[in-house]
Parts: structure tokens; sequence; C-alpha cells
């Protein structure tokens, strides 16, 4: 239970006036987004979802994987050619079919098949043709065009790739069955990229023509007016939709959910793709830096080895480029995705040596390269491990190998430094010190700075850290500096 004595406000939009001097909590406003499918999504008189609508599909897929806890809701418009209880039916119809294709409902988008469909609603072979010219290739097509017919040659090519593709074991005999049919019908919602996960089932509701995006006179056809939305509500859909819609003015909560929308996102301006490179001041790449996109979708990646990090079929449009790295400032740019597009943009970050934070110093140009091996506390190699290795007023910014060897270039003469990293078995950061430049193994300072540098107390208790080492490299524990001991201190110390 919290505490009562703290005042508790709701969130208002422009904000809320809060007195200092006092706990207070601020209670936000459930999330809500509205995305928006303007295009053209189906045709006259016609639920079938065409092919122009899946690039919206898969926008619509990742941005439900980005938010998977929020409810759906799916809310289908017309324009005001017709009438109202007919536009009302149908957008009904189009959110329903919609619904089917996200989930790969194939025995709903059957039923517009049957005979029982009116005449002008009915699917047949239109629509099995946009289905072929979807999912087969157009080098296995045999008759080509647009849109695509319904051949026996076309079926035929189908049947053939479904039997090798998808296992389906169709007679390949260029005849539009039942059983073909519903291949090719789970085959066209199959799309990549277009499916929501098992157990998702977005609520559907037709708003017919009484929201339109355009206002206009009745029985004027306006394509901006036949479009679909797709609602996210944090918990439930709130408030909860009424069946059928009414009107003429149409249902009380439509306004309310476009309200209630903090974002409103386009899905349907085409898709492109952005790649990020990322570089310091001269050019060369910044690899594990991570990149964040914000526009019509938010995107997450991380630069590869070439300092790129690459985001394809991103919906066009304007987005921000965020990008961080530990041991440099972060960047940020603006970039726009284009339809069909292939886009670069590149982000510079710039190291941090400043005095206050010198987490990096370039050393002198006249430097050395030392390597270290990095061990985590169970003394494995520790690969591919961040650490910083500081030297003086020094320090510089590195990552161990797949050995766990790091390799950084300091300072001349340099002969002692302490190494900082995050071993994968320790729950902090270990900073160890080093010394360099160590007499041959045969000087007892030699073969004492080794055990030193490995971890073993040898200023401490030499006899001790003798026999530890012995022990666990399989020796004799003779607690002597003796010659198999040097051999695999020297073995163990890399030098």
């Amino acid at each position: 239970m919290g505490d009562p004595t703290i005042q508790t406000i709701s969130y208002r939009k422009g904000g809320v006036p809060i007195k200092t001097g006092k706990p207070v909590k601020v209670k936000l406003p459930p999330t809500t987004f509205r995305a928006r499918l303007n295009g053209l999504l189906y045709e006259t008189n016609k639920s079938f979802l065409l092919p122009s609508a899946i690039h919206g599909m898969r926008a619509l897929k990742r941005l439900f994987d980005e938010h998977k806890n929020l409810a759906l809701l799916v809310n289908g418009h017309t324009d005001r050619a017709g009438t109202d209880d007919y536009n009302l039916r149908l957008s009904d119809e189009r959110a329903k079919s919609m619904s089917a294709y996200l989930r790969d409902a194939v025995d709903e988008w059957m039923k517009f098949y049957g005979t029982g469909v009116p005449d002008e609603k009915r699917w047949g072979a239109h629509e099995d043709g946009l289905m072929l010219g979807q999912v087969v290739p157009a080098d296995k097509l045999s008759d080509p065009g647009d849109p695509t017919p319904a051949t026996s040659g076309n079926a035929r090519a189908f049947q053939q790739l479904s039997n090798d593709t998808r296992g389906t074991g169709l007679p390949v005999d260029g005849k539009m069955s039942d059983p073909t049919r519903r291949a090719l019908v789970a085959a066209y919602m199959a799309q990549p990229g277009t499916s929501l996960p098992d157990g998702v089932v977005p609520l559907t509701h037709g708003c017919g023509p009484f929201h339109n995006e355009v206002p206009t006179a009745p029985g004027v056809a306006e394509q901006k007016n036949r479009r679909t939305e797709i609602f996210f509500f944090e918990d439930r859909v709130t408030p909860e939709q009424r069946h059928p819609c009414p009107g003429p003015k149409g249902c009380p909560e439509y306004p309310e959910w476009v309200k209630r929308a903090t974002k409103t996102i386009d899905l349907d301006s085409g898709a492109g793709s952005l790649t990020v490179q990322v570089r310091d001041p001269s050019g060369a790449a910044v690899e594990g830096a991570a990149v964040h996109l914000d526009g019509p979708l938010t995107e997450d990646g991380t630069s590869d080895a070439a300092g790129d990090a690459p985001f394809p079929d991103m919906p066009a449009g304007g987005y921000t480029v965020s990008v961080s790295r530990e041991g440099f400032s972060d960047g940020e740019t603006a970039a726009v995705v284009g339809d069909g597009s292939q886009g670069t943009t590149k982000v510079t970050l710039d190291p941090i040596s400043s005095l206050d934070n010198p987490r990096v110093t370039p050393a002198a140009a006249d430097g050395e390269v030392f390597s270290f091996r990095l061990l985590d506390l169970r003394r494995t190699p520790c690969a591919n491990c961040e650490a910083t290795v500081t030297a003086g007023s020094t320090r510089v910014f590195g990552k161990s190998d797949a050995s766990g060897l790091l390799a950084v270039r300091l300072p001349k003469g340099t002969d002692r430094v302490t190494v900082t990293y995050a071993p994968r078995d320790a729950q902090s950061l270990v900073t160890w010190p080093v010394r360099l430049g160590l007499p041959s193994v045969d000087d007892p300072e030699g073969a004492k700075g080794r055990l030193l540098n490995l971890g073993y107390p040898a200023d401490a208790d030499l006899g001790f850290s003798l026999s530890s080492f012995q022990a666990e490299h399989g020796l004799d524990t003779t607690v002597q500096l003796d010659a198999a001991t040097k051999a695999k201190l020297v073995e163990a110390h890399g030098g």
C-alpha cells in the first residue's frame, strides 16, 4: 500500500502545478498509440487486403513488437459513397479481414469466396491472381501481367513452389481447387514480418462513413476516408467499443480514442533502408556503439566491426538518430528515409579526453604497444572485455580479443599501469596493478613481479604464492623457484 500522506494528482496536458517541499505522486495517463493506413488497402466494395498494404502490415508488426503488452483495436472506415448501412457493414468486414491477415487466419478469409457472399463483395479469380503475383517470383510465372492473372500456368507454378518450399503436397494440375486456394491464402498471409504472435487477437470495430478524415457531402468518394486505424491501448480498449457504431454522428468513443493517442504514426508512406555509419574524428570505425532511431518507428541497433548499423525496411519519414558508446561523447543527427531509398548517415563520436573525466587520453605518438591478457576470477581468458589502462596521467580505453589479449599504446618508459575491467564472473569492476619491463624470471624480483601481475600476493607471502601457483598449474609443490616453475610462470605470464 502506498503512503497515504503523499498526494496523488493526475497529469493534464500542458502540465500540472506542484508545490515544492512535499512529495507528490503524478499519475500518468494510460499509453495509447494510433497507427494509420490511408493508402490503397482495398478495392471498391471488397475487403481483400491488397499487396500494396503489405509493407504497412510489416510496419504494424514491428510497432507491436515494441509494445507487446498493449491491446489492439483494428478500426475500419469508409467514404460516403453508398448507403450508411452498407458502408458500416463493409468497414466492419475490412477490419475483420485485416485482423485475420495479421493472425494468419485462413478460414476467415476463405468465407469471402462463399456463394452466400454478395456478388460485388465475393472474392474469386481476381484475388487469386493478386496473391499469385505476390507469392510467386516473377521469373517462375508462366503468364505474368499487371495484375497477375489466375491462369492454369500460374496456378501450376504456385503448386510446385508451395510443394517445394512449404511441403504442401498439392497436385500440380493448374486447377484452383479448395486445397490450392487455401495454400495460396496461407502463403499470402505468411509474408515475412506480417504475422502477430500466436494468441494475440486484435479486437475489431467498423465506423463506416461516420468519422471522415476529410469532410465530404453524402455520396462522395474520397480515398483518404477509406482508411484503417489500429489503436494500441494499455491494458484494455478504453472506452470500450460498441457494435454497431451508431450513426449518423458516429460513436462517441472514437473521438476519445483519438484524443487519448499520444502518438499517431502513418504506416503507408512506403519503406526504405538506412545505414548509420559511426566514426571517430579520424574516420575510423567505432564498433559496439548503441544506435537509436526515433521517428515513425523506434528501432535500436549496434554498430558492427565496420562501424555500420543497418536498419532495413523502415517506414518512410523523418528520424532522429542518437548514438552512444562508452569512452565517447554522445552523437545525434537527423535522417530521412524515403520510399524505396537506401540511405546512409554518418555520426562522428568524439573521444572523451577532458581533465574532469580523462577516460581516454591519447598516448604519445612515439609510444610503445603493450599487451595484457585479461583473466576472469577463475583465471580463464576474459574475451571481448572492455578495459581502461592508466599510466600516470594517460588513460587508454581498449577491448580484449577472443583470447583475452588487450593491446594498447602507452608512453615509452612506462613501467607500472593499472588495468580496470569487468570480468564475466565478477560482481563489479576489477582494478589491477601491473608491473612492466620485468627482469628475467631467473631474477627473484622478476619472478615475484610476474606472480604479482597474475594475482598472487608475492610481496606479502612469497612461499604461499609459489605453492598456490604450483598447485593450480599441476606442478609439484616444492615452494621453490625450480626450473619447471619458472617455465610455467613465463608461459602463464606471457613472457
